[in-house]
């Protein structure tokens, strides 16, 4: 049963939040909800699915956005009756929808993606909202596709206004993984950004299952592109992007979290290094300054391994694990 719950700042139940500080929709309703957000009124407003026919995902869906106000009462101003969706279909249909992050712009638009299509073929699906519930424009919502394989999973705005959908995308014949979109205001697609508006990251590790962006942020100072998710062959991934008209992975900001983890981080004496892929065992490893000059090397005889740095002067240096391609910023205290 999907919940909206509200605290108090004390950390207990908020019973001015629909009587008991818990709103639920009943079981036998199917919904899911995916995002949430509170605007500048303080109303409330979830997106999601409905399941329809069957218990299954994948058997049908229709996208789902709600408002309530800031007490939990359905805000009837919205859509009629608080609750919106694009798609009302049956069982086995063509055009299943499922409304996944929200955004909403400085004019309380309310911008929402997603995913649209059939058990075969899914694309990423775009439409906004006027503050009332009603779509913008008659041709909403846009679908984008890539591959056979699009879900949007979260949207992000740039420092420069546009967005950024991040999600999954899957080529069944070589792998599936990250794949992002950039839109400009007017949900058109922003050519200069990466090749044609994407950038994919194909895992080819694994054909047949996804891997994909769960979440992902823009830094204010530089503007690069911050995701977090999973690869197709399950790893663990954080990696920045540049946002640019030659946008690319930045090698050295590509981490994952199973291969090894470098803490504690800043370090005073003693800097640990743990080794969870055993394939990197027995390796040689190099400890190197800014301008490359490696001042110490060793090898990683053990799944945690001590390297005394007391003899390093404050400042940043790179671990580099040669075998695995492997470089890590740590900061000596």
């Amino acid at each position: 049963m999907p919940i909206v719950v509200c605290y108090t700042s004390s950390g207990i139940l908020n019973t001015a939040f629909y009587g008991s500080g818990i709103r639920g929709w009943a079981p036998s309703e199917n919904r899911y909800i995916m995002d949430i957000v509170i605007d500048t009124s303080s109303k409330i407003i979830v997106v999601g699915y409905r399941i329809y026919g069957s218990s299954s995902p994948e058997s049908g869906k229709d996208d789902w956005i709600f408002r309530m106000n800031s007490d939990a009462s359905t805000d009837s101003t919205f859509s009629d009756d608080g609750s919106f969706t694009t798609n009302v279909g049956s069982y086995w249909a063509s055009n299943s929808r499922s409304a996944n992050s929200e955004f909403i712009k400085d004019n309380g638009q309310i911008l929402v993606i997603g995913q649209g299509g059939d058990y075969f073929t899914k694309k990423f699906m775009v439409y906004e909202l006027s503050t009332d519930g009603v779509l913008m424009n008659a041709a909403m919502p846009v679908f984008f596709q890539k591959t056979n394989y699009n879900i949007a999973n979260k949207v992000v705005r740039d420092n420069d206004g546009k967005f950024i959908l991040a999600g999954s995308i899957l080529h069944y014949s070589a792998g599936g993984s990250f794949g992002m979109l950039k839109i400009d205001s007017n949900n058109s697609i922003d050519t200069a950004f990466g090749t044609n508006g994407w950038i994919t990251h194909t895992d080819q590790t694994a054909t047949s299952s996804f891997g994909g962006i769960n979440d992902l942020k823009v830094q204010p100072a530089d503007n690069k592109i911050v995701i977090a998710g999973m690869t197709a062959a399950n790893v663990v991934t954080i990696a920045r992007y540049l946002n640019t008209t030659t946008t690319a992975l930045h090698s050295d900001d590509f981490q994952v979290e199973h291969q090894v983890q470098v803490f504690p981080n800043p370090a005073d004496d003693n800097l640990n290094i743990r080794i969870e892929d055993n394939s990197l065992l027995n390796e040689e490893y190099a400890i190197a300054d800014l301008n490359g000059r490696i001042l110490a090397k060793g090898v990683l005889n053990n799944p945690t391994s001590i390297i005394n740095i007391e003899k390093l002067s404050k400042g940043m240096y790179f671990l580099i694990i040669a075998k695995g391609n492997l470089t890590e910023k740590f900061i000596k205290n």
